[in-house]
């Protein structure tokens, strides 16, 4: 199996063992003795894991599989915890106050004037070195895997890409490369529905390589748009309808999509403004398509694409506009929509001479007909409304998004309607939850998931088993000093540069210092200080950067830390394997370099689009850390005073969301809900010994979202 396949696994705590061979002579069956097991088992505690064994007896393997057992599994874990041998730009970092900026500035260029894939950074020898301090060594906690044989840990994906499939959110960015890379070698089995419309995409990208796409493929299309990501998925990788670099399919494959659209538009009166949403795109998909060389066995859909090209056609949108002074026909209209009417709440809350309570009645009526997603966004935005003086907006591009930001100049919404419209939405969410398939086990759902939210975007949650979701609130220890890093290893055959920086908010939102590497004194008045700059990481070494800032002397004006990333070698963070961000709390300032055993969180970055990272968050008045991951606009170089894109960012991941914690109550018609711990059958929480955690959910989202 691949390394993708493998780190999936991972991250289900599962590993696997080879099938085990017939033994045909006698030299074969001298198996292992158990000091050999013994030795194996020790060295996975080493790296703290207890292996569960059930499923396979390890003594009845030839020696031969179980050192390629070990030598895989063992290797790989090793990899993901990250060789503990670092180096600093600095090596009696933080004493780095007593060099002038001018010498820092010199430093660093003749440094990057003579930079190599295997060199790490500019180690200032010629200063004296402090004497380091002993740093406290913290208990291992040791996490449980699963050892499966091969065949089970085949049938145990074939059964979870189907699940992810069958969920009612998309799947994730992480579990892609695994899931094509299986779908190359083994069968999924059978998926029913698909309820995630973009899931779609990647179905028929598991289905490509057999070439010829068949109708029966295309039962998961429900709209014209989906047939048109099957088309997408057919001929590059970018599900995005920006994307305008179309060409043609094999004829018998694009017969195929002529059929599914001309179903969809006898049996969809409204299938006209499934194609306007995208109407450009589809102007040039007729003609890759050859949609009017099919007149005679496309009727409608030739009909219909002729109005589009030649904008002959009246819009859901202009039927509405007709209805603005005629509230009962406005609503008798936009119902018919329920996704457009949640869309357009609060827009149709504002129109003059409108009720309302008529607008609120008309909207509870359909709601529970809106989908998980646009229900938890609509949410959302209510109870952020009056939250902030500025609004956020995001304008997407095929490589990051930009934020823009402008003052709120609209009138307050009393709190009377938000909380209105935030009770419709949650009884919306637990009429459609009763329609989901009944859990018999008792379940116990632990409060600590009140810290962690429901992500904007479910995909935003990751690959590896050592990483957190959107909007995780992390409570952090009440210690004297904060250390912030990255820490990252190149790639195979690329150098990786990573530069970290701290950009500080006040109360209001107002940035008020930065800390980089041309600016390693920038919160001199914090006591803070960044290590320095790290060109390069060698995979048997790797590197990191840091910040340490003295948390009694931020407090005194500080209320955020944004912690930044900037990728400087053009490789997007999730094509990093090695690339983790997180922090250290002590008592007192660290004189060593990065010690994994100090660190108290730590999650990877596995953001897909842009080279510059929001990483996370602390909150230094509720003392949280709240990690978000998320990409920042390209004008972001590192440091930029009152840079919007960052502050953008920060306002999108300090906004109020509904917690995991509220969201599994509201399935308490479907689901045997019980507040006794001790009787329950399954246990949900935010721990990675829990039965479910919150990364878990996602992947169980055919019975939770």
């Amino acid at each position: 199996m691949t390394k993708e396949i493998l780190y999936l696994l991972l991250k289900n705590n599962i590993i696997y063992i080879d099938n085990l061979p017939s033994l045909d002579n006698e030299e074969d069956k001298n198996i292992n003795n158990g000091e050999e097991i013994l030795n194996l088992k020790t060295s996975f505690l080493s790296l703290g894991y207890i292996l569960d064994e059930k499923d396979v007896n390890l003594s009845s393997y030839p020696l031969s599989l179980l050192k390629r057992f070990y030598n895989r599994n063992f290797n790989l874990l090793k990899e993901i915890k990250g060789n503990k041998k670092h180096v600093i730009f600095y090596s009696n970092f933080p004493k780095v106050d007593k060099i002038s900026e001018d010498e820092m500035y010199l430093r660093a260029a003749l440094h990057y004037l003579t930079v190599s894939k295997n060199d790490i950074g500019f180690l200032n020898d010629d200063l004296k070195e402090e004497k380091r301090l002993k740093d406290r060594i913290e208990q291992i906690n040791y996490e449980t895997l699963k050892v499966l044989s091969e065949k089970d840990a085949i049938k145990f994906l074939a059964h979870y890409f189907k699940t992810l499939f069958e969920g009612n959110s998309p799947i994730v960015y992480g579990v892609k490369d695994p899931l094509l890379a299986f779908s190359n070698k083994y069968k999924i089995e059978e998926i029913e529905d698909i309820p995630f419309k973009e899931n779609i995409y990647l179905y028929i990208r598991t289905k490509k390589n057999n070439k010829r796409i068949s109708y029966s493929h295309l039962k998961f299309c429900k709209n014209v748009n989906d047939v048109l990501r099957v088309y997408q998925a057919l001929i590059e990788d970018c599900p995005i309808f920006y994307n305008n670099h179309l060409k043609s399919i094999p004829r018998y494959t694009r017969r195929v999509l002529i059929r599914k659209l001309e179903e969809l538009i006898q049996n969809n009166k409204y299938a006209i403004e499934d194609f306007n949403r995208y109407k450009e795109f589809w102007k040039k998909a007729f003609k890759y398509l050859h949609v009017f060389e099919y007149k005679n066995i496309a009727p409608s859909l030739y009909d219909l694409a002729y109005k589009i090209r030649n904008e002959k056609v009246e819009t859901y949108n202009s039927k509405l506009n007709k209805y603005l002074t005629d509230q009962a026909k406005y609503l008798s209209l936009i119902k018919i929509k329920p996704g457009e009417f949640a869309r357009k709440l609060f827009y149709t809350l504002s129109i003059k001479d409108f009720n309302e309570d008529l607008t609120l009645e008309a909207f509870k009526e359909i709601a529970s007909k809106v989908s998980t997603k646009v229900l938890l966004e609509l949410y959302t935005y209510a109870l952020n409304r009056n939250k902030y003086n500025k609004r956020v907006f995001k304008i997407m591009s095929p490589t990051v998004f930009k934020m823009h930001l402008e003052i709120d100049a609209r009138d307050k919404m009393s709190d009377e309607l938000l909380i209105k419209i935030e009770e419709i939405i949650k009884e919306a969410l637990t009429k459609k939850f009763s329609s989901y398939p009944k859990i018999e086990k008792k379940v116990y759902v632990d409060e600590a998931l009140k810290d962690v939210v429901i992500p904007p975007v479910i995909r935003n949650s990751s690959l590896t088993f050592s990483s957190l979701l959107y909007g995780t609130r992390v409570k952090l220890d009440n210690k004297n000093y904060l250390r912030c890093f990255t820490t990252w290893k190149n790639t195979k055959d690329k150098r990786i540069d990573i530069d970290l920086s701290m950009e500080v908010f006040d109360e209001n939102l107002t940035q008020i210092a930065s800390l980089a590497w041309h600016n390693l004194k920038g919160g001199k008045k914090f006591d803070a200080y960044h290590s320095g700059d790290i060109t390069s990481a060698p995979s048997k070494a790797g590197a990191s950067e840091f910040i340490d800032i003295n948390l009694a002397k931020a407090r005194l004006n500080a209320r955020y830390l944004a912690i930044c990333n900037t990728i400087y070698s053009g490789v997007p963070f999730d094509k990093i394997d090695y690339c983790y961000s997180g922090i250290m709390l002590t008592e007192h300032r660290l004189n060593s370099l990065y010690r994994e055993d100090l660190v108290n969180i730590k999650s990877k970055l596995n953001q897909k689009n842009g080279n510059m990272n929001l990483a996370f968050v602390i909150d230094l008045k509720s003392n949280e850390l709240i990690w978000l991951d998320v990409p920042i606009s390209e004008g972001y170089y590192s440091i930029s005073e009152d840079n919007l894109s960052v502050l953008g960012a920060l306002i999108d991941g300090l906004k109020t969301r509904m917690n995991f914690y509220d969201f599994i109550n509201l399935h308490e018609n479907h689901v045997n809900l019980t507040k006794n711990k001790e009787e329950a059958d399954l246990i949900i929480g935010n721990d990675i010994n829990a039965d479910i955690n919150p990364i878990d959910l996602n992947h169980c989202s055919i019975n939770w979202f």
